[in-house]
C-alpha cells in the first residue's frame, strides 16, 4: 500500500498524492508503473535484497517517461521506490 509520495514526485508525474495514497501499487494507474517494477516491489518486499529495475518507459496521458528505479526494504518492512526521471533523455 502507498503510505507517501514526495512532493517533487507529484510535480515529475503531474499528478496529486491523492491518487496514490492508499492504493495498493498494483491499483496505480499503468502510466505510471510498470508490470516488471511490481514485481521488483514483491521480490524486494519478500527478500529483502535492494535491487536495481533497468530504465524503464511509461506512456500515458500523451506523456512519454523513463525512469531508473532503486528499491530497497526498510526494517518496518516497507519499500522504498527511489527513481531518476530520465526525460531528459528523450
Amino acid at each position: 500500500m502507498v503510505i507517501d509520495i514526495n512532493c517533487k514526485g507529484e510535480e515529475i508525474d503531474e499528478t496529486c498524492r491523492k491518487i496514490y495514497l492508499g492504493k495498493k501499487i498494483s491499483e496505480l494507474p499503468s502510466s505510471n508503473i510498470s508490470q516488471e517494477l511490481i514485481n521488483a516491489v514483491y521480490r524486494v518486499y519478500s527478500t529483502g535484497i535492494p535491487e536495481r529495475c533497468p530504465v524503464v518507459s511509461y506512456a500515458g496521458c500523451n506523456l512519454e517517461r523513463y525512469r531508473n528505479n532503486f528499491l530497497f526494504r526498510l526494517e518496518t518492512q516497507e519499500v522504498v521506490i527511489i527513481y531518476n526521471d530520465l526525460k531528459f533523455l528523450t
